[in-house]
């Protein structure tokens, strides 16, 4: 299972990270297919297959917590608007996946849910298929997991 940092840490790349893409989406539900095609376009376009579809499963989670985190909660308040930010980088040996979004309360946090709930195992499946998770408060909060490759 993956190590986790506390709020605060950022990943660490390493002396460079000899590639990296982003691209940005609107923060609705509506969005994640896009998303996940991307990561998987990506893994495969660099050569990532064996972990292509652990980044999926990665980027599915952290875009939908993130699109949560910043849609408005019943008779509250919704965040700032903006977009919620997809990057995906190759460190020497994996794939780093960081997803960025305007909100500015809160934190993610590992929950354990019982047999019959629907949710709350998001992070515990970034954790299981990760080497380490991580996040931070930078304008807005950037959540980031490792996936080494095999």
């Amino acid at each position: 299972m993956a190590s986790h940092r506390a709020a605060g840490s950022a990943p660490e790349l390493g002396p460079y990270a000899p590639a990296f893409t982003a691209t940005c989406y609107p923060p609705s539900p509506r969005h994640l297919a896009a998303a996940r095609r991307f990561a998987l376009r990506t893994a495969h376009e660099w050569g990532l297959a064996a972990v292509a579809d652990a980044a999926v499963c990665v980027v599915s989670e952290l875009m939908a917590n993130a699109i949560a985190a910043v849609s408005p909660a019943p008779g509250g308040a919704p965040e700032p608007p903006g977009a919620v930010w997809l990057s995906l980088a190759r460190p020497r040996d994996g794939l780093l996946c960081v997803v960025h979004d305007p909100a500015t309360s809160g934190g993610p946090a590992p929950s354990r849910p019982g047999p019959g709930e629907e949710s709350g195992r998001g992070l515990l499946i970034v954790a299981a298929l990760s080497e380490e998770w991580g996040w931070h408060r930078d304008q807005g909060t950037t959540v980031w997991a490792r996936i080494r490759c095999p």
